[in-house]
């Protein structure tokens, strides 16, 4: 009996007790992926069953790198094709608020610009251009999104980010971080992707849902993401929480880079800028601290007293002893230039380029709107910072270029800005609270509602609906554009159609709308714009029909007659076609298919107005011919 009972049991026991919790797990990762439990964080997704052949960016990705903050910023709506054609040009954008434009709409981003640019002067091409830009994210979010990039075979990659390294998400400053070690904050973005890991958070969210009262939600709708993130609000000058904010920055642009370099993908990184005549947030006196406030002070009289480098020089100082660092410290530039330099990558020098346009060099806010965002003139010189770059260094499209010089193609580019007054609302009201709230007021004074805000008509009520998460932007412009056709206003309804196309130039139903709109107001350049474009994206039945009565309006008529015949072949029950085609037929001169054609439409639809009166003049025409 002793000896039975010390007898060790075999070792496959011991790996089959070894292995059971592992596959328990790996199972139970494999039943809830197939039941789509939780969030999938892929970061290119398929969004709608009307365009299976385009990519988008996931809305769900900010989860990636945070999961208990309350409305986490949105992504852009920017789409590709799966399969890159031979004439595509691809560019991805990257870094924080500033690549996504706040706080203007998405017209008005930077890499809008470019893209419109692009697709003035290359109209041969496909310009793709996917701005991932998100709000309050940092360099974290620019290496991890890195090999998915790299995987979908851009042209070129384009990176503006750098601020958020203190408060940004996963920032050593920021509320929202597992810690100041990047390896853990690297762990954790991946155990984020895994179902079981969300799956074990949303049980231990319930847990606690027991043991505490719920957030007033009142109250942080009505603070700002940028006060939402502060953490460490003191962050001295050098210290060991400021170094690691630059040595986070410095391990994950090199990550980003050395994966862009190992998939031999072109870069341009662009140097950050800086409102120097923005008051520091927090000043703190100290033996190995500046103070901040002095500092600035003393630019302010340097620049008084005409002496304007020491001016520039003091603000800069003033600058990086701010204690509140949501403005980049000169130290993440010099890392940039160290990092294009180690790389081989092209360095756009966003910052000589502001301060060319500013008085005594100084930047402030004749191009920016707060602390560190442009205004609508920065953008612009900032999106003419990287073409330039794109320009000198040949990262452009292979297909040929329009002979059109600088200043046209910019007269061009301002005269079809598609951007409306319920943009500028929007962007006025979100600066506003912005600027109503800490740090750019103290602690405890009442921040700007939304709701507080009044509107004077109703395209102003859809900017604060917009605002308020009521409405979606396109579907706010979709309406407003409706409202001034109903008025007869056709040139704010177009403009209106233009913001929409613009953002979403997939989309087929806002220029079928575009389309059919305007041919009843009878504006058939204008209609064709619109036309013309869906065409591009699905040439079909409708497509072919209205570009071929267009035509015929306008005179063209074997344009016309090769159109609808076209869209006769596609669909042979629509009368209208029918009539059409049989007055192209006619105005060519061709009488017998004329109609034939005529014929075909009263098959269809034998009461189609003023059919029968243009039949009978038909016959008759050709019964004098035949006289002749």
């Amino acid at each position: 009996m002793n000896s039975i009972n010390k007898k060790k049991a075999p070792f496959y026991f011991y790996l089959i007790l070894f292995f059971i919790p592992i596959l328990f797990f790996v199972l139970l990762e494999v039943g809830l992926r197939i039941f789509n439990y939780g969030k999938n964080l892929d970061a290119f997704i398929e969004l709608s069953d009307y365009n299976p052949d385009l990519l988008f960016i996931n809305p769900d990705i900010p989860f990636r790198y945070v999961s208990g903050l309350y409305r986490p910023p949105g992504v852009n709506r920017d789409a590709f094709k799966k399969v890159k054609s031979d004439s595509t040009f691809r560019v991805f954008v990257m870094g924080g608020s500033s690549a996504a434009g706040f706080p203007y709409a998405y017209n008005a981003t930077f890499p809008k610009y470019i893209e419109r640019k692009l697709k003035l002067l290359y109209p041969y091409s496909n310009i793709e251009m996917i701005n991932l830009g998100i709000t309050a994210h940092n360099s974290y979010t620019v290496a991890d999104l890195a090999e998915e990039v790299a995987e979908q075979k851009p042209d070129l990659v384009i990176i503006y980010a750098g601020h958020n390294e203190y408060y940004g998400v996963l920032g050593v400053g920021s509320s929202v971080k597992f810690g100041n070690s990047v390896a853990i904050s690297k762990m954790m973005i991946e155990l984020n992707k895994i179902k079981t890991y969300q799956l074990l958070k949303e049980f231990m969210a319930w847990l606690a849902s027991f043991f505490s009262y719920e957030n007033n939600r009142v109250s942080i709708e009505n603070q700002t993401l940028m006060s939402r993130m502060i953490g460490e609000s003191k962050i001295y000058y050098e210290s060991d929480l400021f170094i690691k904010g630059i040595d986070q920055f410095r391990e994950n642009m090199d990550e980003f880079l050395g994966i862009m370099r190992r998939n031999k993908v072109d870069v341009l990184f662009g140097n950050l800028v800086s409102n120097f005549e923005q008051v520091p947030f927090i000043s703190i006196s100290s033996d190995k601290q500046l103070n901040a406030d002095s500092l600035f002070n003393l630019a302010q009289l340097k620049l008084e007293e005409g002496m304007y480098q020491e001016a520039k020089t003091n603000y800069q100082l003033a600058k990086d002893y701010d204690a509140l660092r949501f403005r980049a410290p000169e130290k993440i530039n010099e890392v940039i230039e160290d990092l294009c330099k180690r790389f081989d990558v092209e360095l756009v020098d966003i910052v000589s380029n502001f301060e060319s346009v500013s008085e005594h060099g100084i930047i402030g806010y004749n191009l920016m709107v707060d602390h560190l965002h442009p205004n609508i003139e920065g953008y612009d010189l900032m999106a003419e910072s990287f073409f330039e770059a794109m320009e000198i260094n040949e990262y452009l499209p292979n297909t040929e270029r329009l002979s059109l010089d600088e200043f046209t193609a910019d007269s061009l580019m301002k005269a079809n800005f598609p951007y409306t007054r319920i943009d500028s609302i929007v962007s006025a009201v979100r600066l506003k609270k912005l600027l109503g709230s800490y740090p750019f007021v103290k602690k405890g004074i009442a921040n700007f509602s939304y709701r507080n805000y009044h509107p004077q008509n109703f395209i102003d009520s859809l900017a604060i609906a917009i605002l308020t998460k009521q409405i979606s932007w396109r579907d706010a412009h979709q309406e407003a554009a409706e409202w001034y056709y109903s008025k007869g206003d056709i040139d704010q309804f177009i403009k209106e159609m233009k913001c929409i196309t613009s953002y979403l130039p997939y989309a087929e139903i806002p220029y079928a709308l575009a389309t059919s709109k305007l041919v009843n107001a009878q504006r058939y350049d204008d209609a064709l714009y619109f036309l013309t474009k869906l065409h591009k994206l699905n040439p079909n039945d409708y497509t072919y029909k209205w570009i071929g009565s267009i035509a015929l309006q306008k005179g063209k008529y074997k344009k016309a007659i090769a159109n609808l015949l076209k869209s006769s072949e596609l669909n042979n029950k629509d009368a209208q076609v029918f009539y059409n085609l049989s007055g192209a037929y006619f105005n060519d001169g061709q009488i017998d298919k004329a109609i034939e054609s005529i014929e075909k439409c009263f098959q269809l639809n034998d009461n189609y107005p003023r059919a029968k009166q243009f039949y009978e003049a038909l016959k008759q025409l050709k019964s004098e011919n035949a006289v002749q």
